[in-house]
């Protein structure tokens, strides 16, 4: 909860305690808690701004106004006492609900709070640009108007030069927070899809007061360029936005990284001529998951090879069909961002990014996107798969030629988890350069994206959400990920990434890094 809105809800309480006192209309103590009341309120409302969740408690606040005003007017007559009896019994219920009134406040600011995202530690400011991108180069498969092009968004985070800037650049954009429950994956995954059958639009509204520790289009940072470069990609029906904290880390310890909105997959992207291209994917990812799970349990397979050839089957590029796409993307921003560092004066990022120092990572269907670039472009110097599956079968016997890390949640015991963990291990025998192998006890699926701090309550609702705190999980993707890259693509040892570590007793490390003699 915010301040001044516990001062509210807290002089709410001591006024509705006064009014139970018969002379409290005439009690000057019971006026000033009445002025502070009132003026708590405005400062809440001019300061930090409405939010649904505080409404049962402006409804107790203004009936307490309304009945002191009341009281302090009323004049005591005879008919008055004969009615005493009546007007105790009236003000305990009045003040009684009230309470509970106040108490639902409390319940739901804490419950969805207006949360605060972790501060960067590193020692830059933080710059945030969005950019829309026409690849005339291809026609947009999810259309059916010929001639259409794809079309992306990035959203970039870089070392700023933010001298006599103020102002933060908003967590979730308007529109973007009423998507999430508007859209039936997003809200089931959340384990909020009754709250959408229910047509709660306005239920993540209060996500506007969000801010970031990043200023909006602020210049690039002269004082180390060029800055080395990360490529992300967000999960299947997520967000570019969907790691901001992980993000502006990155950026505080002198990246620059940019997240790519794969349009019709993202949850929803917002082009500045007002369209908004929402979730609509032509294939279901879920169903060949599912599959390839059921091909495992029918099996019943323990032998590696036979795993391997299952895999081999049908976790294919072939069966995602849109991986050939967003790599296509991929690749597309890489060139793009080539071309603004070096060819075009007029960007903000001319000469200012190192892409000799690429790295790439994503999360879920973005991280399989991650591992199958690293393979195809030889550009990307370092690749992090965030609890995403393990490289397509077509390309599991290829040998990493390039540092990897994966990281992955404890899912539910089922068959396919455990054959991923099998993958991974296989992977890690058969390569020979660095390869970081975390495994995050407590952690579910979306405990790697910003989720994690949204809701205390969300770990009950949704089974994609662990019972981790949300603060030491987004602590340990920053610190390893920013441990890897550092040592990868700038040569920063770091002890995080040479043994499992005491600061973090939830992570599983293994690693396999090889001497110069390998």
């Amino acid at each position: 909860m915010r301040v001044l809105e516990i001062v509210f809800l807290a002089l709410t309480v001591a006024a509705l305690i006064g009014l139970l006192k018969d002379n409290a209309g005439k009690s000057r103590v019971f006026s000033v808690i009445l002025g502070c009341t009132f003026l708590a309120l405005m400062l809440h409302l001019i300061i930090e701004g409405w939010r649904w969740q505080v409404v049962p408690g402006y409804g107790a606040g203004a009936a307490i106004l309304i009945i002191s005003a009341k009281r302090m007017f009323r004049k005591h007559d005879a008919d008055d006492q004969r009615r005493k009896w009546f007007r105790t019994a009236l003000k305990f219920l009045l003040s009684g609900t009230a309470m509970i009134l106040v108490l639902i406040s409390g319940i739901l600011s804490w419950a969805f709070p207006v949360f605060k995202l972790p501060d960067p530690t590193g020692p830059y400011r933080v710059g945030q640009s969005q950019w829309f991108l026409l690849d005339k180069s291809r026609e947009e498969t999810q259309t059916v108007e010929p001639g259409d092009c794809r079309e992306l968004s990035v959203l970039s985070w870089y070392p700023a030069e933010a001298t006599g800037m103020t102002k933060m650049a908003e967590y979730f954009p308007k529109g973007i927070a009423k998507a999430i429950l508007a859209d039936s994956h997003a809200s089931s995954l959340l384990g909020l899809a009754r709250l959408r059958e229910t047509g709660v639009g306005f239920f993540f509204d209060y996500m506007r007061l969000v801010h970031t520790h990043a200023y909006p289009n602020a210049a690039v940072s002269p004082k180390h360029p060029p800055y080395p470069v990360l490529v992300f990609s967000h999960g299947y029906g997520a967000l570019p936005a969907q790691n901001t904290v992980l993000m502006e880390e990155l950026a505080s310890h002198g990246y620059a990284v940019f997240s790519i909105g794969h349009t019709y997959e993202s949850l929803v992207e917002i082009f500045p001529d007002g369209r908004k291209i929402r979730y609509s994917p032509r294939f279901s990812v879920d169903s060949v998951i599912s599959k390839l799970g059921n091909e495992i349990e029918k099996s019943k397979v323990d032998d590696l090879a036979a795993l391997i050839a299952i895999f081999k089957r049908y976790n294919t590029t072939k069966a995602f069909e849109s991986i050939p796409i967003w790599l296509a993307d991929t690749r597309f921003v890489i060139d793009w961002l080539e071309e603004k560092n070096a060819k075009d004066p007029e960007s903000p990022f001319y000469g200012r990014l190192d892409l000799t120092k690429l790295g790439v990572l994503g999360m879920s269907y973005g991280g399989s996107t991650a591992c199958q670039i690293a393979f195809e472009d030889q550009r990307v110097k370092a690749v992090i798969n965030m609890d995403g599956g393990t490289p397509l079968g077509d390309s599991i016997d290829y040998s990493f030629d390039i540092p990897v890390m994966f990281m992955k949640s404890e899912p539910p015991l089922t068959v396919l988890a455990g054959t991923h963990r099998k993958m991974i291990e296989y992977m890690m025998g058969r390569t020979h350069n660095a390869f970081y192998s975390i495994f995050v006890s407590g952690a579910r699926h979306l405990n790697f994206t910003d989720i994690s701090i949204f809701s205390p309550v969300l770990k009950y609702t949704s089974e994609k959400i662990g019972n981790i705190d949300g603060d030491k999980m987004l602590n340990i993707m920053n610190c390893y990920i920013v441990a890897f890259f550092d040592k990868h693509l700038k040569g920063i040892d770091s002890p995080l990434l040479n043994g499992p570590s005491a600061d973090f007793p939830e992570v599983i490390f293994k690693a396999r890094i090889p001497h110069t003699s390998d």
